[in-house]
C-alpha cells in the first residue's frame, strides 16, 4: 500500500505536475491513521525521488538504452521508486526490487514486470559505476547537474553567478535533512518560556542566528498536533523571512499593507511586532493583508484566528490592478512577489523541473507590474520592503534597479540569503524610502 501510494503520488507531481506540497499534505492527511513510520516512509521516497529525479532518469536511460520520455510514465515512475531505495535507502536490496516489481502485479504495467525487474537488478550490479565512476567522467557543470539533480542550466546560470564551489555549496544544501522553521509570536509570550514548554514534550529547538526569535525544531509532529502552535505561541515561517519583517524598522503604530500575503506569515511578523511595541502608544499600528482569491485568504485568516491578532484585516485583491482606495495610505508596503520560488527548492523539489528562462523572464515582468501599483500606495517618507524566495538576477537585483530607476524611492539595504547559510532558505530582500517631494 505504502508504495501504490507513493507511485501516485509520483504521477500526480512529476507526470501531472501538480504541486508536490499539496500533493503530499492532502495525501498524507486522508492517511493519517496510518502508522507513523509509514507516513514517513511515503513522505521519504515522493521527497527522495523528487529530489534525485534527474540522477535516476540518467541511469534508467544507461540501463534501458531508452529515453525516458518513451518508457511509459507508470513504469519509468517504478523504475524511479526502486532506484532511489537501493541507491539512496537502507531498504534491503531484495525488498527494494521485489516491492517496485509488485508494483506491476496488475494493470498497464503489468507487460512490464521483466523489464523493471531486469533494470533494477542491472543496477545492483552496476550502482558503483554511476555513483562513482560516471559523475567523474562529466564537465563540472554536468556532475553537479548530476550529483544533485538540478537541471543543467539552473546549474550553469548558479555558476555564473555565484562560481562553482558556492553553487555546489547550494546543491548540497537543498538535499540536507529539514527541521521545522518557526517564529516566536513576541507579543503572546517570552521567547525561552516557548521553547522551554516544547523542549519539555522531547522537541529540539535551535536558535536561528539570522535574526530574532527565529528557531528550527527537530523532532516535531506535525505543527497542528502541537499547543503550543494551536495557541498561536508561534508561526511556521523562515529565519529569512523572519529577517525581512524585522529589517523593516516598525516602531508599532504603522498602518502597513502586505499586498501579496497569502499564507500570512509576513502579515502576523508585522502585526506580532507592532503588538510587542505597543507600550506607551495611543494606537497600535494595522496591516491589511491582500490576496487575489478567497482560497488564499482563507490561509491568511486561518493563522490571523489561531495567533488571534486584532490589528489585522485580510481582503481580497488583484495586486496587478490599481487600487484607488489604496494610494498614499499606508507607512508600509511589503512586497513579497510571485517568483520562481528557486531559492526554496530544499522543501519544494518539484520547482526545479517547472521553472524555466522564460517563465523567470514572465515572472520579472509581473513583479514590475505589481510594484508600479505598489509605489503610489505608499506614503511621502514610508516604506516599501521588496522580496522574493528565489535567486535569479532578473527577479532580484534586476527589479531593484528597476525601483530606483523610477526616482521615486531611496534604497535603504540589501541582503541575500544563500540556502545552505544560517539553516535558512534562499532569500532576498531589498528596503526603499519614499523619497518626499
Amino acid at each position: 500500500m505504502i508504495r501504490k501510494t507513493v507511485l501516485e503520488l509520483l504521477i500526480r507531481i512529476i507526470e501531472k505536475k501538480e504541486p508536490c506540497h499539496i500533493v503530499l499534505g492532502q495525501a498524507l492527511g486522508k492517511l493519517s491513521e496510518l502508522p507513523e513510520k509509514d507516513r514517513a516512509l511515503i513522505k521519504l521516497l515522493v521527497y527522495g525521488v523528487l529530489e534525485r529525479k534527474i540522477m535516476i532518469d540518467r541511469i534508467i536511460e544507461e540501463l534501458s538504452s531508452r529515453p525516458i520520455n518513451k518508457i511509459k510514465p507508470i513504469v519509468r515512475n517504478i523504475l524511479r521508486i526502486g532506484i532511489y531505495q537501493l541507491a539512496f535507502t537502507d531498504v534491503p536490496d531484495h525488498a527494494a526490487v521485489y516491492e517496485s516489481v509488485a508494483l506491476a502485479n496488475k494493470g498497464p504495467a503489468a507487460p512490464f514486470k521483466s523489464f523493471i525487474n531486469a533494470n533494477l537488478r542491472s543496477f545492483q550490479r552496476r550502482s558503483g559505476y554511476f555513483m562513482n565512476e560516471y559523475p567523474a567522467s562529466l564537465e563540472q557543470d554536468e556532475k553537479l547537474s548530476y550529483e544533485y539533480s538540478m537541471p543543467l542550466w539552473i546549474t550553469r546560470m548558479w555558476i555564473g553567478r555565484f562560481g562553482a564551489l558556492k553553487t555546489e555549496e547550494i546543491l548540497k544544501a537543498f538535499l540536507e535533512p529539514h527541521g521545522l522553521p518557526i517564529r516566536i509570536n513576541i507579543s503572546k509570550a517570552k521567547e525561552e518560556d516557548v521553547i522551554a514548554s516544547l523542549t519539555s514534550k522531547g522537541i529540539k529547538a535551535e536558535k536561528s542566528s539570522l535574526c530574532d526569535n527565529a528557531y528550527i525544531l527537530y523532532d516535531c509532529p506535525a505543527p497542528h498536533l502541537v499547543e503550543e502552535f494551536e495557541k498561536g505561541l508561534f508561526t511556521v515561517q523562515d529565519a529569512a523571512c523572519a529577517l525581512s519583517g524585522q529589517m523593516i524598522g516598525l516602531s508599532g503604530n504603522e498602518n502597513v499593507l502586505d499586498i501579496c500575503a497569502a499564507p500570512g506569515g509576513k502579515t502576523m511578523n508585522a502585526a506580532d511586532i507592532m503588538l510587542a511595541r505597543a507600550a506607551g502608544i495611543e494606537e497600535v499600528g494595522h496591516v491589511t493583508a491582500c490576496d487575489i482569491s478567497r482560497n488564499k485568504t482563507d490561509l491568511i485568516n486561518e493563522n490571523v484566528s489561531r495567533c488571534g491578532f486584532d490589528n489585522i484585516s485580510v481582503m481580497i485583491n488583484d495586486a496587478t490592478v490599481y487600487n484607488e482606495k489604496f494610494e498614499d495610505q499606508f507607512d508600509v508596503v511589503i512586497c513579497d512577489l510571485p517568483c520562481s520560488g528557486l531559492g526554496i527548492i530544499g522543501k519544494k523539489p518539484d520547482i526545479r523541473y517547472n521553472a524555466s528562462t522564460e517563465g523567470i523572464r514572465e515572472l520579472s515582468q509581473l513583479q514590475r507590474n505589481i510594484l508600479m501599483n505598489a509605489f503610489r500606495y505608499v506614503k511621502n517618507g514610508g516604506k516599501l520592503l521588496y522580496s522574493t524566495c528565489t535567486l535569479t538576477e532578473e527577479e532580484n537585483e534586476g527589479n531593484c534597479g528597476f525601483i530606483e530607476k523610477t526616482g521615486m524611492f531611496e534604497p535603504v539595504t540589501q541582503r541575500t540569503i544563500i540556502p545552505g547559510t544560517y539553516g535558512a532558505d534562499g532569500f532576498f530582500m531589498s528596503l526603499f524610502v519614499k523619497k518626499c517631494p
